[in-house]
């Protein structure tokens, strides 16, 4: 963590850079894209042909942190998307603490996928240990500069390493690699949402994460909507669950606040009880999903009723939600397909946590050890990432 302190430093060098690196990486995440676009599918390629073979019946994702959140996006995408749930192939997520202390079974007809931004966390890299030494197919998604010692089966590079302690490009990146990996997935076995995909929005997805980054006046006014609410939660539904996790992560982690992600009927069922004026609660809205959204409209109105403050993220076609919370409350993004929309809401949720960040005057690199007592506390307490 001394050597990310020193990496997180703001960016001073000219009056026209940008201070901080988690806006950097945000803005240079389209590039990113475009990158693995143009130089890693000849490596997804082969492993989609492994993984439509009949050497592996059982998948198995793990990550820790914000790379937990990318194995859950990537169960998400291969089993709707790339049709493994049609499929005899399971395919379970883990953390990758739980990976190391329970064990489950691994033998040559397990793949395993290892997320990690850099290959280098504890458990993490025990996992991919673990599993090479047991026979099984390896895979690392991890940065261009990640030094990997141990041969594996595969490794797909994300980005550059994220010069902010947010990792935020590194993760979008992560998604896309899933995103290209089960829709060619999903073409195999003859899915035609996975066949349009890939035939005509794959090689367009940089454009739509550019189109997010163009006015930032919606994200600015989100933050100063909420910057005085003690509680921050989200809500999402199927694949935007995850994005709910990371931006309470990401809130967290930039602006120290109190901020939870849910699934919106988790939600409903309790957490719900702690809502009151002092809460802030944006909603993310996709029409992929009727009563995900039927639900989500409930909860604004009952949110809204006991005194909090509401916000969501939809899409430009959505012509109902603002009616609910308003059109300063709203957020509306690119019309996209589902499994797009998740990259689009992400990035959008990445800018929400930087611009909170800034009007709380935080730097949102230091993972606060910039600050006295956080400064030394891990080494203190002999913890290690």
């Amino acid at each position: 963590m001394d050597e990310l302190l020193k990496l997180t430093k703001p960016r001073l060098e000219n009056k026209n850079a940008h201070p901080y690196h988690m806006y950097n990486m945000i803005m240079d995440t389209p590039s990113a894209l475009e990158r693995i676009f143009n130089e890693e599918q000849e490596i997804i390629e082969k492993v989609v042909s492994v993984l439509d073979s009949d050497r592996i019946d059982r998948i198995l994702l793990i990550g820790i942190g914000t790379s937990w959140h990318a194995a859950l996006n990537a169960h998400y995408l291969l089993t709707r998307l790339g049709n493994l749930d049609q499929s005899k192939k399971s395919v379970v997520v883990w953390n990758s603490f739980d990976f190391i202390q329970q064990s489950p079974h691994l033998d040559s007809k397990t793949a395993v996928f290892i997320f990690s931004h850099r290959g280098i966390k504890t458990y993490s890299y025990q996992s991919y240990m673990k599993a090479k030494e047991a026979g099984s197919y390896v895979v690392l998604l991890t940065g261009t500069e990640a030094a990997v010692l141990e041969p594996l089966d595969a490794i797909i590079r994300t980005s550059k390493n994220d010069q902010s302690a947010a990792f935020t490009i590194s993760h979008s990146s992560s998604y896309y690699v899933c995103l290209i990996l089960s829709a060619k997935l999903g073409a195999k076995s003859g899915s035609s949402e996975a066949k349009d995909i890939v035939d005509n929005h794959l090689s367009k997805v940089p454009q739509y994460f550019s189109s997010l980054l163009k006015d930032e006046t919606p994200y600015k006014r989100w933050a100063e909507t909420v910057q005085d609410k003690f509680y921050l939660p989200f809500s999402g539904y199927l694949g935007n669950t995850s994005n709910a996790y990371e931006v309470a992560l990401k809130i967290k982690e930039s602006s120290y606040c109190i901020s939870e992600g849910f699934n919106v009927e988790q939600l409903i069922h309790g957490p719900f009880v702690a809502f009151s004026s002092h809460t802030a609660l944006t909603a993310m809205i996709t029409d992929y999903d009727k009563l995900g959204k039927e639900r989500s409209h409930q909860l604004l109105k009952a949110s809204k009723h006991v005194g909090a403050t509401v916000l969501a993220i939809t899409t430009i076609g959505d012509n109902t939600t603002e009616s609910i919370v308003g059109i300063e409350n709203t957020i509306k993004l690119i019309d996209v397909p589902d499994s797009i929309s998740i990259l689009t809401n992400l990035g959008c949720l990445q800018l929400l946590s930087y611009h909170l960040a800034i009007l709380k005057k935080v730097n949102p690199d230091t993972f606060r050890r910039d600050q006295p007592l956080h400064s030394d506390c891990f080494s203190v307490a002999g913890l290690t990432l």
